[in-house]
C-alpha cells in the first residue's frame, strides 16, 4: 500500500486544485455577472440625470469588475456632482488602466481633464504628527505625511486629522482652482482620557469606525479622548450599523455593544458652510460633508453652525437609494457672529426716474359732466439728489430735477361771448401742458435692514410753464362751426413737498437699485385762469372770449411710483 501512496496523493492534490480552479472561475463569473447588474443599473440611472444614484451603481460595478465604460460614466457623474477632484483622479485612471480607449473617448477625455484642473487645487499638509490620518469633507486620505496630493475641488473644505493619545485637529481652507493651500496642523497630546471598547454582538467580522476614521476591526479597545464619540461598524455589501453616540470618562472603559445589520440605502449630507455639523437621527455625526449607509425608512438631518439658522430636513430612503441632500444654511441677522459693521458716513449721489399721475384739478376739471371725458394727467418726473449720509442713517442734502405733466378735457359745455351777439352754446376740448424745473433739498433716514428702506421728505421751489391748446365748436343756431386752435401760455410756480418710501436692492459694494414711491404735492403760487380780457379772434374781424375758468387747483397731490440707482462715495 507504501507504494500507492505517492499516486493518491497527487490524485487528491490534482482534484483538489481543480476544485479550486473550477470554484474561482464561478466567482470570478458571478462577480463578472453582478458588476454587468450594477452597470446596467447605473447607466439606466444615468439617463434620468439621477448623478448620485447612477454613480453608487457604476463605483459598484467598478469594484466587481472594472471596466472602461463603467470607469468614464462614473467620472462624468463625479463632475455633475461637483466633485471635480475625485473626478480628475477617475479620468486618469481611464488612461492609465485601459489600453484600448478608443481616440475620440481618448481626447474627450483629456480634454475633459484640462477643464478639471482649472477646478481643482491641493492641499499640501506642511507639518502635523507621523501617522495622524487625515480626512477631508469626511472622505478618508491617508496618513501623515501622504503618499498622494491632497486633491481637492476649488471651494471650502473641512480638513481633519485624528491620530490615537492626541486631541482632533479641524480646520476650514478655502481652495482656489490650480492653486494651492499649505497647512500646519499640530496635533496636542490628550490630557484626560478614556478607553472605549467595541464589540459586534453576533461576532461577525466588521470595521470600526471612530468619529469617521476607520480604527481597527471588531472587537476593538483603544484609547481616546474624554467626550463624545461617533462610532459606527461596516462589513462586506450593506452589513453595517447607523452612527451611535458614546460618552467615554476620563480614565475609565466605555463598552459598547453594537448589533450589524442590513442598511441597504446610502445617504450623503453636503452642508453649506462646509464646516457645518450634521446630525442624523439626532445623533451628531461630524462636521462638512457625511456620507455612509442608513437602514430603510424617514431619517431627520440636522445641520447647524455658529451664526446660522439651523436647518432640519426628513428624507426617506428606499432600497438601493443613494440620496444626496445638499442644506444650505441661511445666516443669523440676529446673531453678534454677523454683525454688519456699523455704516461709516459718506456721501451718496442717487438719480431716479418715475411716472406721475397728476389730477390737474380746478374749475376746468370740475365742470367736466356728461358727455364731457375727462383724462388722467401723467407725465415724467426725474431728479438728481446728492447728499451727505451718517453713519446713523440720517441724511440730508440737495435736489434738482424736472417734472412734466399732460391731461385732455374733451367735449366740455363752456361759455363763448362774441361782440354784438348773444351767447352762443359751445362745446370746448383742452390739452393742458406743465412743463417745469425744481430745485431744492431734502432730509431721511436710511433703515438698515439687508434690503434697505429709506424714509425722505423733499422740499423745492417749481418754475415752468403752463400751457392751454383749445379749440371749440360754436353752435349759432342755424351751424355749427369750429374755431382754433387757440394756445394760452401761463406762469407756473409751485412749492414741491414731497414724502418718499423706497426699498434698495445693493448690487455691488457702493451700488444699489431703489424702487419706491413718492407723493409729490404741489402748491400754487399763481392761478393759471383763462380771464376775460383775453380775446381770441373768430374769422377775420370777429373777437370774442370765453368764460373765465381756473385750468388747475389751488394744490396738486400726484403719485408717482419710480426706480433709481445709488451711488455712494
Amino acid at each position: 500500500m507504501r507504494r500507492f501512496y505517492p499516486a493518491a496523493l497527487a490524485i487528491a492534490l490534482s482534484a483538489t486544485c481543480a476544485g479550486a480552479v473550477r470554484a474561482q472561475s464561478v466567482s470570478e463569473n458571478d462577480a463578472t455577472a453582478d458588476a454587468l447588474a450594477h452597470f446596467r443599473k447605473g447607466n439606466e440611472l444615468f439617463k434620468q440625470e439621477a448623478w448620485a444614484a447612477a454613480l453608487a451603481e457604476l463605483l459598484e460595478s467598478r469594484r466587481l469588475k472594472p471596466t472602461k465604460n463603467a470607469t468614464a460614466n462614473a467620472a462624468f457623474c463625479l463632475r455633475k456632482l461637483g466633485r471635480y477632484d475625485e473626478a480628475l483622479d477617475l479620468y486618469q485612471s481611464l488612461l492609465t488602466d485601459f489600453s484600448d480607449v478608443a481616440p475620440d473617448l481618448k481626447e474627450e477625455v483629456q480634454r475633459a481633464m484640462i477643464d478639471l484642473r482649472g477646478l481643482v487645487g491641493t492641499v499640501e499638509i506642511d507639518e502635523s504628527e507621523p501617522g495622524a490620518l487625515v480626512s477631508i469633507d469626511g472622505r478618508a486620505r491617508g496618513e501623515y505625511p501622504t503618499a498622494a496630493t491632497l486633491r481637492v475641488s476649488a471651494g471650502s473644505h473641512a480638513v481633519r486629522f485624528t491620530k490615537e493619545g492626541f486631541e482632533p485637529f479641524e480646520t476650514l481652507v478655502e481652495v482656489a482652482g490650480r492653486k494651492t493651500v499649505h497647512l500646519s496642523a499640530k496635533l496636542r497630546p490628550v490630557v484626560a482620557s478614556g478607553r472605549l471598547k467595541v464589540i459586534e454582538q453576533h461576532g461577525l467580522s466588521v470595521g470600526v469606525w471612530v468619529d469617521g476614521i476607520f480604527v481597527g476591526k471588531a472587537p476593538w479597545e483603544g484609547r481616546v479622548s474624554a467626550g463624545d464619540h461617533v462610532v459606527f461598524l461596516r462589513g462586506e455589501g450593506e452589513v453595517g450599523t447607523q452612527p451611535v453616540s458614546i460618552a467615554v470618562a476620563a480614565n475609565a472603559t466605555a463598552p459598547l455593544t453594537l448589533a450589524a445589520e442590513e442598511l441597504a440605502a446610502t445617504l450623503t449630507v453636503v452642508p453649506t458652510p462646509a464646516n457645518a455639523n450634521v446630525a442624523i437621527d439626532s445623533v451628531a455625526v461630524g462636521r462638512g460633508i457625511w456620507e455612509g449607509r442608513l437602514r430603510l425608512g424617514k431619517h431627520t438631518v440636522e445641520v447647524a453652525e455658529r451664526g446660522f439658522v439651523t436647518a432640519q430636513r426628513e428624507v426617506v430612503l428606499q432600497r438601493g437609494a443613494a440620496e444626496r441632500l445638499v442644506v444650505g444654511l441661511e445666516r443669523d441677522r440676529n446673531s453678534p457672529f454677523f454683525q454688519e459693521p456699523p455704516r461709516t458716513a459718506r456721501f451718496m449721489l442717487e438719480v431716479v426716474a418715475s411716472v406721475p399721475v397728476v389730477p390737474f384739478g380746478g374749475a376746468i376739471n370740475a365742470n367736466c359732466i356728461e358727455p364731457c371725458s375727462l383724462g388722467t394727467g401723467v407725465g415724467t418726473h426725474g431728479l438728481l439728489r446728492l447728499g451727505y449720509e451718517l453713519g446713523g442713517g440720517f441724511g440730508a442734502g440737495g435736489v434738482a430735477g424736472w417734472l412734466t405733466a399732460k391731461q385732455s378735457i374733451r367735449n366740455r359745455e363752456t361759455g363763448l361771448k362774441m361782440e354784438g351777439l348773444p351767447d352762443l352754446p359751445t362745446v370746448a376740448s383742452d390739452t393742458l401742458t406743465l412743463q417745469t424745473l425744481l430745485f431744492g433739498g431734502w432730509f431721511g433716514f436710511r433703515l438698515a435692514t439687508p434690503q434697505p428702506i429709506f424714509f425722505r421728505f423733499t422740499a423745492a421751489a417749481v418754475l415752468g410753464n403752463l400751457s392751454d391748446a383749445r379749440f371749440a365748436s360754436i353752435n349759432d343756431g342755424s351751424r355749427v362751426f369750429q374755431v382754433g386752435t387757440f394756445v394760452e401760455n401761463f406762469d407756473a410756480r409751485f412749492v414741491y413737498l414731497a414724502p418718499e418710501l423706497k426699498i434698495g436692492l445693493p448690487v455691488a459694494p457702493k451700488v444699489e437699485l431703489t424702487a419706491g414711491l413718492e407723493v409729490p404735492v404741489l402748491i400754487a403760487l399763481d392761478r393759471a385762469v383763462w380771464r376775460q380780457d383775453r380775446d381770441v379772434l373768430f374769422g377775420s374781424n370777429q373777437k370774442g372770449y370765453f368764460s373765465a375758468e381756473s385750468l388747475t387747483g389751488a394744490v396738486l397731490v400726484a403719485v408717482a411710483p419710480g426706480i433709481g440707482a445709488r451711488y455712494d462715495f
